[in-house]
């Protein structure tokens, strides 16, 4: 497949859905789990993580420069929406595409609780 980010791996659904991507990624790809504040994200399971080679960081949706490191080289994104509600997620989510755009990233997956 490539390169896959995920954002939100620090949440429920995000922590679920990294777990689940690590059960069917193939050798060959490259997992990228991204959240907000990596205190959210146990350290046992981020070593879990790390330790099947998958790249953990710190990347925000509010922060564009964090999701251009994120989204370098990526060839799908997958998004989780955050707590929030209205404008601000509208926002979140327009800069994740923004990015992903600019990136190059050819697909992308926006997922919301809401």
């Amino acid at each position: 497949m490539g390169k896959f980010v995920l954002m939100g791996a620090g949440g429920n659904v995000g922590g679920a859905a990294a777990d689940f991507a690590c059960e069917i990624a193939k050798p060959e790809d490259q997992l990228v789990f991204a959240t907000s504040s990596l205190d959210k994200i146990p350290a046992d399971k981020v070593a879990r993580w790390r330790s099947k080679g998958i790249e953990v960081l710190s990347a925000s949706y509010d922060d564009r420069e964090s999701m251009k490191k994120a989204f370098e080289g990526a060839d799908a994104v997958a998004t989780i929406s955050t707590w929030l509600i209205g404008d601000r997620r509208r926002n979140q989510i327009k800069n994740a595409l923004e990015v992903a755009k600019e990136m190059g990233v050819k697909r992308f997956c926006y997922t919301s609780g809401a």
